[in-house]
């Protein structure tokens, strides 16, 4: 497969055939209802199918579904007004957006082409959110028109859990020679061991969200805050960076980011797995 994502709907409006009536009615029988709750507030990356070019995440609020999808290292963005149903209507109804509670199908609207996109929610177990996709012909996945996507939930965690807390990379944390991140209540200290010429490599403000801001939010920093996205601004050069929390283990002190940010500039997922050094 040489592009595997992402126009992730199933489009209203085309006169399916017996077979295609068939094959939705199966897919109808293994659907599961999810709720607005359920979904507000939180944000998903895709697991499978892995892709060696593509990269997507997905989020929820109460009225907007948002996707950031890279292909071949472009990123791009997408908003889409939404609500949950039953079923695939025949017509966007604008008056259900934000109030509609429950449904095994994501009705979205698109504005550009003024017609309706949706998904199927197979499951949603845990931290994990299945779709079933229907992409037509001329889609960006031509040769694939029965898709099932399967995303991570990505990880809440509260400013409270990482203030007062010092961090290395799992692989070498035991060595004196590991770079160190240490939290505090407005800045994290990202810095060497003693025997560096340079024993301090950045200082960075930081702020955690639940949602992906448009820009750094100097006036969050300091306060209560929670979420799976933490913002991080050099005090130096202002360089902004979005660590994405795909885990956190507050018992074993385990913490895994996802770069995702990153993946239209190297063309790979990065990801670092941080173990908790201080307090243990």
């Amino acid at each position: 497969m040489a592009l595997c994502t992402l126009i992730l709907s199933c489009h209203s409006g085309k006169t399916q055939t017996a077979t295609e009536q068939t094959n939705d009615r199966q897919e109808t029988e293994r659907l599961d209802t999810v709720s607005l709750k359920q979904l507000s507030g939180t944000e998903w990356v895709q697991i499978s199918p892995k892709c060696r070019k593509s990269y997507q995440i997905i989020g929820f609020s109460d009225s907007i579904f948002t996707r950031k999808i890279t292909i071949n290292q472009s990123l791009s963005t997408w908003k889409f007004r939404f609500y949950l149903s039953d079923g695939i209507p025949e017509k966007f109804d604008f008056s259900r957006v934000g109030i509609s509670d429950s449904g095994t199908h994501i009705v979205k609207y698109n504005s550009d082409s003024r017609s309706i996109l949706c998904n199927k929610v197979i499951s949603l177990h845990g931290d994990t959110l299945t779709l079933y996709s229907k992409n037509e012909p001329g889609s960006i996945v031509e040769d694939i028109h029965d898709t099932v996507f399967v995303f991570k939930r990505l990880c809440t965690i509260s400013s409270k859990q990482l203030a007062g807390t010092t961090w290395k990379h799992a692989h070498n944390a035991d060595s004196p020679h590991s770079e160190i991140y240490e939290f505090r209540s407005k800045v994290v200290i990202n810095a060497g061991p003693t025997d560096y010429e340079d024993a301090i490599f950045s200082t960075k403000t930081y702020y955690l969200s639940s949602t992906a801001d448009e820009s750094f939010d100097p006036s969050k920093v300091g306060k209560p805050s929670s979420g799976c996205h933490l913002y991080l601004q050099n005090v130096r050069d202002h360089r902004t960076e979005d660590w994405l929390i795909e885990s956190f283990d507050d018992e074993k002190g385990i913490m895994v980011i996802n770069f995702g940010e990153y993946f239209h500039v190297t063309g790979e997922v990065r990801k670092w797995t941080l173990k908790r050094v201080s307090p243990k």
